[in-house]
């Protein structure tokens, strides 16, 4: 019989990088730390080998193009808006039209581009949409003074040996004039807890902190969510209530610096480990068939059951 070894992959080839301008921009943007942070194979299978899951089959609009839906119909209004002050000033009749115009005006287009949607189903989304626009402005409508300086705003950003491609959904210019990176959520998941693990769960607003030069009143998740629209987050300010206030906040930053460096390099090394979670990559994850962990753990397992009736 053959002695069978087992080999671990733990490293892929080196990414190839250079920094002779922004045509040498990585793909995959705040994705990647996402990834490597979840697990380096993650990353590595998704972005680098562009390896994917089969789609799920769903009725009608799926969760990511609500999503899409939902952030398209915010920039629009703030586009008109522009501050709180013209939100203030903006009558709840005159704003439910303005509301109701973006969504129809956003869903034809999301028509043009993929199907047509039945009559009933459109007007469905559509109330659907209107009624979680209007609960977030009018959230919106009880936080302190401030106006949206920028919406989808794009940053190149070097972030250890990568350089990057990002977009911030919204940046708010407050009272004081420093500034409030907003990133849209249309489920409840988001936490502040994504943003204070080390490494951070969720990238895309820590990236943003350390590539911006301004001087920063925090960042946040906003929970565009019927029931529950609210602000998530941390601020650098003691009475910037609901966000958790952070009193080293240059020290937070400094670990974001630190951790997001250290995770470009690993993925620019080619690390492609896989986290033994057995709980969650051995049995749930939908690229598992790609490394195998779940034979690896049953493998392991059988190996000690095997050990443990050799020592009876």
């Amino acid at each position: 019989q053959a002695n069978w070894q087992w080999v671990d992959c733990k490293q892929g080839p080196e990414l190839e990088v250079s920094d002779k301008g922004t045509d040498d921009i990585v793909r995959g943007g705040s994705s990647i730390f996402n990834l490597m942070a979840a697990s380096p194979f993650l990353a590595f299978a998704q972005i680098r080998l562009d390896a994917r899951p089969l789609p799920e089959a769903y009725l009608g609009i799926g969760a990511h193009h609500r999503g899409n839906i939902l952030h398209a119909c915010l920039d629009q209004l703030w586009g008109n808006l522009e501050s709180s002050q013209a939100l203030a000033a903006t009558s709840d009749s005159e704003l439910r039209i303005q509301i109701d115009k973006v969504v129809n005006q956003q869903l034809l287009e999301w028509q043009s581009q993929n199907f047509n949607l039945d009559l009933a189903y459109f007007d469905q989304l559509r109330l659907s949409f209107d009624s979680v626009l209007e609960q977030w402005l009018a959230y919106e409508r009880s936080r302190p003074e401030f106006t949206v300086e920028a919406r989808e705003q794009e940053l190149i950003a070097q972030v250890g040996p990568l350089k990057l491609r990002l977009r911030a959904d919204r940046i708010d210019r407050l009272a004081d004039g420093t500034q409030l990176i907003i990133d849209y959520k249309s489920g409840a998941s988001a936490s502040e807890a994504d943003l204070l693990s080390s490494p951070p769960a969720a990238a895309q607003l820590p990236l943003y902190a350390i590539s911006l030069e301004q001087e920063l009143a925090g960042a946040c998740f906003a929970l565009v969510v019927s029931g529950s629209a609210k602000l998530v987050g941390i601020s650098a300010q003691e009475d910037a209530k609901p966000l958790r206030w952070i009193e080293d906040w240059q020290g937070l930053l400094a670990q974001w610096q630190k951790d997001l460096s250290q995770l470009a390099e690993d993925y620019a090394a080619g690390d492609s480990r896989v986290f033994e979670t057995k709980n969650y990559f051995g049995r749930r994850d939908e690229l598992a068939s790609l490394h195998r962990m779940a034979e690896y753990q049953d493998l392991m397992e059988w190996n000690l059951e095997r050990m443990n009736e050799v020592q009876k």
